[in-house]
């Protein structure tokens, strides 16, 4: 069984708070508008965490919280649902990072017991749970149910909603995507969303080897994103100029950085070097 990491940990905090965010803001602002709060929140979120871990005290944690949440301080009930997220979150984290037993870890274990969050309640299934046998539950793209599906890619990192509408516009500049890509499907691309939930398909205006090379490209250190099912999201996610799916991910990446006399770079890669060097600088 493979660790639980930063991808699956945002997947299972994400599942929980997105029906959150739309329920509180649907009357009032476009899906379009709704998703970036979602990134917002994730923001917010990732920030409060590294707060934490720099003051690691009761006192930040109350504040921490009380600006994530602050959103949401008019509606009790998304308030409180925003807050046990978060709270999950953080001890989730805490114990990904196998700091269990750091003080703060127990701040954020009572806190979640006050309200009355105990591990066999959560719902969808944690990081942090055990089954039967002990061992970590490798739940990621299934839910409490055991129907398994597929995420999408997360972008990591803090900067989450700049780089990715970032991200989107340089593509669109670079002719690399089509004009008529929405941004939601985009932005949801990489929010570690249920693929089958995401509306439309990102089609990619260049040649397949350079959208694998793209994907690639994600994957080098420092990561953009982790590398879990990468070539099933990319088949899942983008179509190509005639409307098909991205498949052969695999083997197309075989052709560009395999050890055959045949691999080659795509012509423009450079497009892509130099977009993605904004984001490692």
């Amino acid at each position: 069984m493979t660790p639980v990491n930063y991808t699956q940990l945002w997947i299972t905090t994400q599942r929980e708070t997105a029906p959150v965010i739309e329920a509180f803001y649907k009357d009032n602002y476009s899906e379009q508008t709704i998703m970036q709060f979602k990134l917002k929140y994730r923001e917010s979120c990732l920030r409060a965490y590294n707060i934490l871990i720099k003051n690691p005290k009761e006192e930040t944690l109350e504040v921490q919280l009380s600006i994530v949440c602050s959103t949401y301080v008019n509606n009790e009930v998304c308030r409180k649902a925003m807050e046990i997220a978060t709270l999950r979150y953080f001890r989730n984290r805490l114990t990904v990072e196998s700091k269990q037993s750091e003080d703060i870890f127990n701040v954020v274990y009572k806190k979640l017991e006050k309200l009355y969050v105990l591990p066999n309640e959560n719902h969808p299934l944690q990081a942090w749970e055990i089954d039967e046998n002990g061992k970590p539950i490798d739940h990621i793209e299934s839910d409490t149910l055991g129907n398994s599906y597929l995420c999408s890619y997360v972008w990591l990192g803090n900067n989450v909603n700049d780089d990715l509408n970032k991200l989107f516009i340089e593509l669109k500049n670079n002719n690399l995507i089509a004009d008529d890509t929405d941004t939601v499907s985009f932005l949801s691309a990489f929010n570690g969303v249920e693929i089958s939930k995401i509306e439309n398909k990102i089609k990619w205006n260049g040649s397949k080897k350079l959208c694998v090379y793209f994907i690639n490209q994600l994957l080098q250190e420092p990561k953009l994103i982790e590398e879990k099912n990468m070539w099933s999201k990319l088949e899942n996610l983008f179509i190509d100029k005639e409307g098909e799916p991205m498949d052969r991910g695999a083997q197309e990446n075989q052709k560009i950085f395999g050890n055959s006399k045949g691999a080659r770079l795509p012509s423009n890669y450079k497009i892509i070097n130099k977009i993605l060097k904004g984001f490692r600088d």
